[in-house]
């Protein structure tokens, strides 16, 4: 991986320093919450920086669920490291696919983009964001945990009836 696509991936940049999107304004709305960035993380922040359990964009395909559904919006500071980190993950996964072992894990890694959709737009109320994206969404990430699930034999339709 070149050192460019080290600097998209890197979630230890502050979102100030973070490449971002077209579309993004040229004024940051959430400006004000900057300084929270690093307050989850404190105070092992400086001695995780290389934990994946921290930077989830770190960690291998290995350490990772088989089935992982991302749900990209366009004007985020994250979107280029979530989109990143898809393409990896998958290159990654076809790569183990060649090998083609006895028990081998089916990974299933998709993504869904949705345009002109902020950070954190699924908890935002009905009345700033178009409902019917956020159903849309939410359907679909229905849909994926029900086929997880039956992937692994538990039919949620069974339980349901």
């Amino acid at each position: 991986m070149s050192n460019r696509a080290l600097l998209q991936v890197d979630l230890r940049l502050p979102p100030q320093e973070k490449r971002k999107p077209p579309g993004f304004p040229s004024f940051d709305l959430t400006w004000f919450m900057l300084p929270l960035f690093d307050a989850y993380a404190e105070p092992g922040r400086v001695r995780n920086m290389k934990n994946p359990k921290l930077h989830p964009t770190l960690a291998s395909l290995h350490d990772l669920p088989a089935d992982m559904l991302f749900v990209i919006p366009t004007i985020d500071f994250l979107m280029y490291e979530q989109l990143e980190m898809v393409e990896r993950l998958r290159a990654e996964a076809a790569e183990e696919d060649k090998g083609e072992m006895p028990n081998q894990i089916k990974r299933r890694i998709e993504k869904m983009v949705f345009e002109g959709q902020w950070h954190g737009w699924l908890e935002l109320p009905s009345w700033a964001i178009d409902e019917s994206t956020r159903q849309k969404a939410f359907g679909s990430a229905c849909e994926f945990i029900v086929d997880v699930h039956l992937k692994h034999g538990f039919d949620i339709h069974e339980v349901a009836s």
